[in-house]
């Protein structure tokens, strides 16, 4: 068998031997005695540490008193690696094999799923040694070959799935099928959109999405991944609502619905495709935000946050009882030093309430979704130069009006700025209905109105400062100048790192987010079925004042 090279992230530690319950012998020719044999099991695609043993003279045994069934990895020294199947249903297994090759001298002495385990290893071997040569043949005889030969193990994987579909193994098998397309939609080029739907639609039928086993195997977080990223349309709505309908399947409170939930909304706030984090923030609003009765699907977010505060507490209760001790003994310098050790134990609970990851995440997909492509932009209304002129974003006219987040002492605003500078005297030299609004995020606004004289910026531009902040209520209530959103427009706009451009459309809708200036000139020739034959001015030299945010 292909040797793994392991991702051993975690050990979980080495379960107590008393009231054993799962034997697991593994018989190897060549392995030597004292040898630090482990055990590690599937999540996802990644191998973890889950027991460890030391060798006899050509064995390794395990103990255990309970077992997560799925795929697991004996690693022998070197690494080198072997899988098996261990499973609730099976407390004994006996394994015996040699180091020189894993699978060619496997014999299963006991353990009926992993007699069928390496019978289907051996089966496929069989079929991949006569296929091989026939690959690169290009005559049709060879061709019918390697077709039949294929038709014959697809036959066989689907019979193994039926026969054993009350066991791990089936269900492994099950996730090698797939759909099979009604003759109706074979063939016709004009049911080729049908014949994808129907895949698509059914890619999940076989898998026992019931059996939470199925996490811990390796195949199906690379089928998952497949699905998402070469089946699926890549369009957020198209990716949400295949998500919606796989996650609202499968069982809750089991590794499995976490491994898919924490996967795809992993996946989906740290893409670099614009627009993707609606995905992310569909599945957070949905699965980890808590609804009307105040629950949250997120289990192990909640359960672990629960277990750290019951931590705490109990920590903060013993140095308070302790603290009353002391205080009837009247012990001056323990009483100052448990007093302090009390005050330190209220900081940690409450730094443990404050780190809630359920709450961090529903108000990062809440910010985001302000900010859906091709969805309203926030308003937006501050202060001109002046600090007289309020200017509201909503009622310009512009056909495209290009938002941009930047401060003077920002190292990489220096090198954005100026190519949005070019960009923009080319626009008014094509005399095109586009402006720019220049947004400072700084509050104080003196070096930002010097680097605007000194860079002759002359679009608009906008900016908060310590007086309108410090008197909101005047500003937004009593003159209705402004909103609350402009003037928390950093937190609306989700700026935390400068420059931050967005394109807007004439309504107001975002047209493009978080890009930089070079993708604005593409998404404008674009949009406007022009070529501005855009060259970025040459870098400057940096300064000591480089700074990002």
């Amino acid at each position: 068998m292909k040797e793994w090279i392991l991702t051993l992230i975690t050990f979980l530690g080495v379960t107590s031997l008393s009231a054993q319950n799962y034997s697991y012998t593994f018989k190897v020719n060549g392995l030597a005695a004292g040898q630090d044999v482990y055990l590690a099991n599937y999540f996802g695609d990644k191998l973890y540490y889950y027991d460890t043993t030391k060798s006899e003279l050509g064995v390794a045994k395990f103990e255990r008193s309970s077992i997560k069934g799925g795929v697991y990895a004996v690693v022998l020294p070197g690494p080198k690696t072997f899988e098996v199947i261990l499973s609730e249903n099976e407390p004994k297994v006996v394994l015996q094999t040699d180091t020189i090759n894993f699978v060619k001298s496997m014999k299963v002495l006991k353990s009926d799923e992993n007699k069928l385990f390496y019978s289907y290893f051996s089966y496929l071997s069989e079929k991949q040694a006569l296929a091989g040569p026939l690959r690169n043949k290009k005559d049709q005889a060879s061709k019918d070959q390697l077709f039949a030969i294929d038709k014959e193990v697809k036959a066989h994987q689907k019979q193994l799935a039926q026969e054993n579909g009350n066991n791990l193994f089936g269900a492994i098998i099950a996730m090698s099928l797939e759909p099979e397309i009604p003759e109706l939609l074979k063939g016709d080029t004009s049911k080729q959109m049908e014949r994808y739907h129907y895949y698509k639609n059914h890619y999940f039928d076989e898998y026992h999405l019931d059996d939470p086993r199925i996490v811990k195997t390796p195949i199906f977080a690379k089928k998952l991944k497949y699905f998402f990223e070469k089946v699926c349309i890549q369009h957020p709505d198209s990716i949400l609502d295949q998500a919606y309908k796989l996650i609202d399947q499968l069982p809750k409170k089991t590794d499995l619905f976490k491994y898919v939930v924490h996967t795809l909304t992993y996946k989906y706030e740290t893409s670099k495709i614009m627009g993707m984090d609606a995905v992310f923030v569909g599945i957070a609003l949905k699965y980890y935000c808590r609804g009307s009765n105040g629950q949250t699907q997120a289990f192990w977010l909640e359960d672990q946050y629960l277990e750290n505060i019951k931590k705490a507490q109990l920590a903060l209760s013993a140095a308070q009882k302790e603290l009353n001790k002391i205080k009837e003994s009247k012990n001056s310098e323990e009483l100052e030093a448990l007093e302090k050790e009390v005050e330190e134990k209220q900081k940690k609970l409450g730094a443990v309430e404050k780190n809630n990851k359920i709450k961090e995440i529903c108000e990062r997909a809440t910010t985001l979704n302000r900010l859906k492509l091709y969805g309203p932009a926030p308003d937006l209304i501050l202060q001109d130069t002046s600090e007289k002129n309020w200017i509201d974003i909503r009622k310009l006219p512009n056909e495209y009006k290009i938002l941009v987040f930047w401060d003077p002492g920002c190292g990489h605003c220096k090198k954005e700025i100026p190519k949005l500078k070019k960009l923009y005297d080319e626009i008014n030299v094509k005399k095109l209905d586009i402006e720019i609004i220049g947004v400072n995020t700084e509050l104080e606004n003196t070096p930002w109105k010097k680097y605007i004289r000194e860079n002759n910026l002359n679009w608009i531009n906008i900016s908060d400062n310590p007086e309108v902040n410090s008197n909101a209520a005047k500003y937004i209530v009593n003159e209705r100048k402004t909103t609350l959103n402009s003037l928390n427009f950093r937190d609306i706009y989700d700026i935390f790192s400068t420059p931050q451009i967005f394109l807007l459309d004439k309504e107001n809708n975002i047209v493009a987010k978080k890009i930089g200036v070079v993708n604005l000139v593409e998404i404008l020739e674009r949009k406007l079925s022009i070529d501005f034959n855009y060259e970025p001015p040459k870098a400057e030299k940096e300064t000591d004042d480089h700074k990002d945010h």
